[in-house]
């Protein structure tokens, strides 16, 4: 009987769609899509050294039965490409995920023309492909598919627009956010930008080829549709050899190597860009660290090309490699905001102060480093159901996990955390918004928590929710500054129009109205609250670490239970500020996602005027961090 879990066409659990959800099912399709194209001389050595350490190293270990063997990557082309474009409808074209509609999206993408090798029947086959090692994009929903789908190595930014519209000019990393939600208006450092184009492109295809030979073989590889190659590593561990002594490790759940395929149609015009005009004097801004380890020999491109209204559709991709066993985790390449996964973020002015005067080391793990936010924050208790608990967790963790948590009898209620790390001292930027949902449950008969719905920004928060604790997290902006009654607490979702770029989208808010008449209504426990809500101690965190496999977005190539610890610091305890009348808004389904008995909830609120709240990363469920069984 052949052991099917160490087959490539192994069976894969079914992937638990959560409530707010920002990951849908492949494939997906870009239309209207404009991109302009630069190709630029690079040191092959450098692009060598490059795909060596992200492909070939990767593919060096034990593989599953059914991966493509003797697979080896080669750069032999002295130069890359820069893709800078704008699609102006992007969604999934899966038959029931279509109808969540479309979406604007953007990005910067760099394309290295690989060879890829491998044998077949005793036979070395050859063939051309792409490799893509670094991606800038916006929104943050496109990330986070990319990332959790194909393992694009995609980073949030914000991509600025000309005012005339087409591609980006510029990519941004924007760290502050402002505090009135308006479209983020401050002019942060502009990464990898490029002039604007001095007069708009010609319509039909004003390209003649036979006389430009190396424009023509990179336009034709696109057209050709050839492959992209991607490593797919996700879910992190830390783990140690049996001697205490042993550097310390780190390693991934999952590690695989993914080829898709996106071919570009419907192509109404080709031009190329003025080579003499602004583009012929240098693409303008680029990261020196990313230069050297591309191996750029200048910023002056080889010639430019724009392609206006086309389609490119993002296939399933396929597995043709999978590791047998628990790989080291690859370090991301050294660019700007790349480092969002491996390294916990400090969302906080003390916070970030510390971490910049801090030297990270290489062998820096999750066990020195946190995902900390600092600011002000407000939590609200109301009553729910033990059965509607307990069906919340039966929907969310399938019944093949180990450590699947269950409902505490003893904590029958639901706590809405608010927090907002100020990013200066007069509170006038933040630098994060949270609002989650957490619900009491016991994990191995002891007290724990579970958060099935949350809301953060900036994008880099989103991404280590999802990806570092198993939060169904989503982008969105959060305004819950006055204490007065009424007050409303509305959630702005990124929305992209245009030659506007990304704009705050206010939702329906969550309705707060001071409760100060009698009624029959039960009081909630101040005790209760107050236990929640206790500062050093270190809460259990359970989370669903989940990842569509790209073949089939259905199912997961990881699912695992994560545990990870919770702790809240503060000079004092909680003040109370009341009870509430709150009604909760269709849009943001809390009312289903929990059977709450009504739209309107009576809860108890509490306000930390200032609170540092403090994430550590622990351990997939089962595994201690030095890698055997607890």
């Amino acid at each position: 009987m052949p052991n099917w879990d160490k087959d490539i066409r192994r069976s894969l659990p079914e992937y638990r769609g959560r409530e707010g959800d920002v990951v849908y099912n492949a494939p997906y399709r870009a239309t209207r899509a404009d991109l302009n194209a630069f190709a630029l001389y690079a040191d092959t050595n450098a692009l060598q050294r490059l795909i060596d350490t992200e492909l070939n190293e990767c593919v060096a270990g034990p593989a599953l039965v059914g991966s493509q063997r003797g697979l080896r990557f080669a750069c032999v082309e002295p130069w890359l490409v820069l893709i800078y474009a704008a699609f102006r409808s992007f969604a999934s074209t899966d038959e029931i995920d279509r109808r969540e509609g479309s979406d604007q999206a953007f990005e910067l993408s760099i394309w290295v023309p690989i060879i890829k090798e491998q044998v077949v029947s005793g036979i070395v086959t050859s063939g051309p492909a792409w490799f893509l090692p670094l991606v800038y994009t916006s929104p943050t929903a496109s990330v986070a598919t990319g990332r959790e789908v194909y393992g694009y190595p995609k980073v949030p930014a914000f991509l600025e627009l000309p005012d005339e519209g087409g591609p980006p000019i510029a990519v941004q990393l924007r760290e502050e956010l402002e505090r009135d939600s308006r479209v983020q208006k401050q002019k942060a450092a502009r990464l990898f930008s490029v002039p604007k184009e001095e007069s708009p492109p010609k319509l039909g295809w004003n390209i003649d080829l036979n006389r430009q030979p190396g424009l023509a073989a990179i336009v034709n590889r696109y057209l050709a549709n050839h492959p992209i190659v991607f490593r797919k590593q996700v879910g992190m561990l830390e783990k140690r050899d049996e001697s205490a002594s042993s550097p310390r490790r780190i390693v991934a759940g999952y590690t695989a190597l993914i080829e898709s395929r996106v071919p570009i149609t419907r192509l109404s015009h080709l031009n190329s860009i003025d080579q003499g005009g602004a583009f012929g004097r240098g693409l303008g801004t680029f990261d020196a660290e990313l230069a050297k380890q591309l191996g750029l020999k200048g910023l002056v491109p080889q010639f430019g090309v724009a392609l206006r209204d086309c389609r490119l559709d993002i296939q399933l991709g396929r597995e043709i490699w999978v590791a047998g066993e628990q790989r080291d985790f690859i370090r991301p390449l050294p660019a700007p905001g790349n480092d969002l996964i491996w390294t916990p973020h400090p969302f906080g002015r003390q916070a970030r102060a510390a971490a910049k005067s801090s030297i990270r080391g290489v062998g820096a793990g999750l066990e020195e480093s946190a995902d900390t936010v600092e600011g002000v924050a407000e939590a609200y208790f109301g009553r729910t159901r033990h059965s509607a608990i307990q069906s919340l967790l039966d929907r969310h963790f399938p019944d093949h996990l180990e450590g699947r948590p269950s409902h505490d009898p003893k904590r029958d209620f639901v706590m809405f955390f608010f927090v907002r790390a100020d990013a200066d001292a007069d509170a006038s930027a933040a630098q994060l918004y949270e609002l989650s949902v957490w619900v009491p449950v016991l994990l191995e008969n002891a007290p724990a928590w579970y958060s099935p719905y949350m809301f953060r920004s900036p994008g880099a928060a989103v991404i280590q929710a999802r990806q570092r604790f198993g939060h169904p997290c989503q982008e969105a902006f959060i305004e819950f500054d006055e204490e007065e009654s009424p007050r409303t607490v509305f959630v702005r979702i990124p929305k992209s129009h245009g030659r506007r770029g990304v704009e705050w989208v206010r939702q329906g808010g969550i309705k707060f109205e001071r409760r100060d008449q009698e009624d029959d209504s039960p009081e909630f426990s101040d005790e209760v609250a107050r236990d929640a809500l206790q500062t050093d101690v270190a809460r259990p965190v359970v989370g669903l670490l989940q990842f569509r496999h790209a073949a089939d977005t259905t199912r997961a190539c990881l699912q695992e239970t994560v545990l990870s610890k919770r702790s809240l610091r503060a000079t004092g305890a909680p003040r109370s500020i009341g009870r509430w009348d709150v009604t909760l808004p269709g849009e943001l389904r809390f009312g289903r996602l929990l059977d709450l008995q009504a739209n309107t909830q009576i809860v108890s609120g509490y306000r930390f005027d200032h609170v540092s709240v403090d994430t550590h990363a622990w351990t997939l469920h089962g595994k201690n961090r030095h890698g055997s069984n607890r």
